[in-house]
């Protein structure tokens, strides 16, 4: 079950700027700084919304005998709804970025009539020649499927997202989890059933996952920065549409500019009625993707899509 791109990129956890501190076992093992399980509900290839339904944090801590258990949903068609155990480790024990790497797990069956799950009783990170490797204590009886995720606040925050794939161009208000993709993927997951007894998962975590934080990093604060200028009447991801220019996109660049750097970042905006607006080239790779409204003059709201690439 796959579920769109921007339901993949965007969740608010209540942790936001709090001092991390990271449980560390005298091995070296690096455990979770928190562990949640997340509802994302998806139709028609748009996200409805995302909540927190519980943290699990202490069941997956490693002197404990208990475990958290995710179960497979099965959805009519055109529905993607699924639970996804959300592992939560602080940047700074990988390359120092201020924000969380977030790895989730969730899973399937291939048999209609048997509903799949899997139990996670340990989690933990540890750092052997520069790789660093995920484990995690569990079992199951259906597919295990996976990805990493980064953001500078995890976060389950309100916004108003357009759903113009479906023939839905009007914004609705949801609650959505507020992290973003990362290309890289963890080695070594499985492609066989899960086994119904406990076993060690230890998966490899590719560089390219920990280098591309670090440009969604940028971005993530770019955009804070945006939201923060053209934001109408206080609300997070709508924007006053006549206040964006693209020399009011440029007066921005200044705080984020290295050396004799011009433009640090190329940015598209898409509204739904197929106006944009770009800083740079159009023809790129966006290492973040948001979905937002934008608030005409006569306060009506309009779905758009924000596409942004660190130089």
């Amino acid at each position: 079950m796959n579920l769109p791109y921007f339901v993949i990129a965007c969740v608010v956890l209540a942790i936001g700027a709090c001092h991390v501190t990271t449980a560390r076992h005298a091995s070296g093992e690096i455990q979770p700084h928190k562990s949640v399980v997340i509802l994302s509900r998806a139709a028609w290839g748009c996200l409805r919304g995302q909540e927190i339904t519980e943290d699990v944090s202490d069941k997956i801590a490693a002197d404990k005998s208990a475990s958290a258990t995710i179960y497979e949903i099965k959805n009519p068609e055109d529905v993607a709804n699924r639970y996804e155990l959300s592992l939560l480790f602080a940047g700074s024990e990988f390359n120092g970025l201020p924000g969380y790497f977030i790895f989730q797990f969730w899973c399937d069956s291939d048999r209609p009539e048997v509903k799949a799950y899997f139990s996670l009783k340990q989690a933990w990170l540890d750092r052997k020649d520069d790789q660093y490797r995920l484990s995690l204590n569990l079992k199951g009886n259906g597919f295990i499927y996976s990805r990493i995720l980064y953001s500078r606040r995890p976060e389950i925050r309100p916004a108003w997202f357009s759903c113009i794939e479906a023939g839905d161009p009007q914004p609705h208000e949801l609650k959505f989890f507020s992290a973003y993709p990362l290309e890289g993927q963890l080695q070594g997951m499985p492609h066989a059933k899960l086994k119904e007894n406990w076993q060690i998962l230890q998966l490899g975590i590719e560089t390219a996952a920990l280098d591309e934080a670090v440009n969604i990093d940028r971005c993530q604060a770019f955009l804070d920065l945006l939201d923060n200028r053209f934001a109408a009447s206080g609300r997070h991801l709508v924007w006053k549409r006549e206040n964006i220019l693209p020399e009011s996109i440029r007066a921005l660049f200044k705080q984020f500019r290295t050396g004799d750097q011009a433009e640090p970042f190329q940015v598209l905006l898409k509204a739904d009625d197929r106006t944009k607006i770009q800083v740079g080239a159009d023809n790129f790779l966006p290492h973040l993707r948001q979905k937002l409204a934008l608030e005409n003059a006569d306060g009506e709201l309009l779905g758009a899509e924000l596409f942004i690439v660190a130089q």
